[in-house]
């Protein structure tokens, strides 16, 4: 019970393990040890706990089914997928690596959301400077990773730095891209009220929208504390 404690102590208080080692009363290589232990179970546990409930990709998403805009057109799609980066603290040996597009040492996330904006699959642990693809590409060869894939004739959303194959949309790259976050949309469904005149903007604005529930759920996971940004 105690590595469990001191392991959420760190990662529900964000605390240093100097502060740790204080808190618990251990040397800091035996905090350090049990953290790291710790993050691997917890990665295990996380293939186990992560992922979609029974029988979810057989219904149509009340987000799709009650708008006019999207119903029936996009009956089909299961959610979004989309990666963010996290700030990340690593000695200073190792960061040339991690160093994300901001300028910051970051960890690569892939992960997939449905339109409750519930996680059903996470992939970490990749440095800041891996490109989307690379991560896309190798999460369905893991078995081990229990990648949801998409059922037959179903799809996720995703934005453009992933390739468009069966089983995942990317929008139309004919046009420009509004990005509007999930939370503005369903707080304020005027936001989207325009009428839009032809289906590659819909299927962009779509997409935006939807590939934004990562971000968001990210965001909401970490009440705000950590900075995550799309790719």
């Amino acid at each position: 019970m105690e590595k469990l404690a001191l392991s959420l102590y760190i990662l529900g208080n964000r605390e240093s393990n100097s502060n740790a080692v204080e808190r618990f009363q251990r040397s800091g290589e035996t905090v350090s040890q049990i953290f790291t232990n710790m993050l691997h179970i917890f990665a295990r546990m996380g293939i186990d706990t992560i992922k979609p409930t029974e029988g979810q990709f057989e219904e149509v998403s009340n987000h799709i089914r009650h708008d006019i805009r999207y119903w029936p057109h996009f009956k089909d799609c299961i959610g979004a997928l989309d990666g963010t980066h996290i700030k990340a603290c690593i000695s200073p040996s190792c960061q040339i690596h991690n160093i994300g597009r901001k300028g910051e040492p970051t960890q690569n996330i892939m992960a997939v959301c449905d339109f409750n904006m519930c996680f059903i699959f996470a992939f970490p642990g990749w440095e800041g400077i891996a490109h989307e693809s690379r991560i896309f590409l190798q999460a369905p060869r893991k078995q081990k990773l229990k990648f949801p894939h998409p059922p037959l004739g179903k799809y996720y959303f995703v934005d453009s730095g992933y390739p468009q194959m069966a089983g995942f949309l990317g929008p139309y790259r004919g046009n420009d891209i509004i990005y509007l976050t999930f939370i503005e949309l369903r707080l304020n469904p005027n936001t989207h009220s325009t009428i839009v005149s032809n289906l590659t903007d819909i299927v962009s604005n779509l997409t935006a929208t939807v590939t934004n529930l990562t971000a968001t759920a990210i965001f909401n996971l970490t009440g705000g504390k950590h900075t995550a940004h799309p790719n």
